[in-house]
């Protein structure tokens, strides 16, 4: 009897310790698209913009001091996040086309200003800055999960407008 339990509770525990890929990328790319629709709104709010940074491996939030320097958001959720093991980001793409009527995308949108924090050993994808008025530039930050010699990429595609963050799913290739 004894054992017939143990059985049972180690047939019950030991799936859940195994990680669902699939599940797991999904989930980053959703947290990271709430966050992001949350971050347009905050930025709307507060009249100021902010700075997303995409890393290989994570991703933060900056926002202008006094000076016009960039310092990461100590505020959660904008704190540095590190994705789970096995999901990174693996392109940041902006889409150099017109979009609000006459603006085009401009280089203040789309930043190679230095990362506040200057860590050389993080590998910066690229950066998108948020700015009132909902100027976001077009742009498309894909989430990849390599594994078994296929690689399963969730995209992002950030667009101006409400509902502007959408999720695309990508087949393992």
């Amino acid at each position: 009897m004894v054992i017939m339990i143990m059985g049972l509770s180690v047939a019950l525990v030991v799936p859940s310790l195994v990680v669902d890929d699939a599940s797991t990328l999904r989930d980053e790319s959703r947290r990271l698209q709430q966050t992001l629709r949350l971050l347009a709104e905050e930025v709307e709010l507060k009249g100021e913009p902010v700075r997303f940074v995409a890393e290989k491996g994570g991703y933060h939030f900056e926002q202008l001091d006094a000076e016009q320097k960039w310092l990461p958001i100590a505020e959660s959720p904008f704190v540095h996040y590190q994705l789970q093991t096995g999901v990174n980001i693996s392109a940041l793409q902006h889409a150099a086309i017109a979009f609000h009527g006459s603006e085009t995308l401009s280089d203040a949108m789309v930043s190679s200003a230095p990362m506040a924090d200057g860590d050389s050993s993080v590998e910066v994808v690229g950066s998108i800055i948020f700015q009132p008025g909902n100027r976001i530039p077009l742009s498309d930050i894909v989430l990849a999960f390599p594994q078994n010699n296929a690689i399963t990429e969730q995209h992002l595609e950030v667009r101006p407008g409400p509902g502007g963050i959408r999720l695309r799913s990508v087949d393992a290739h």
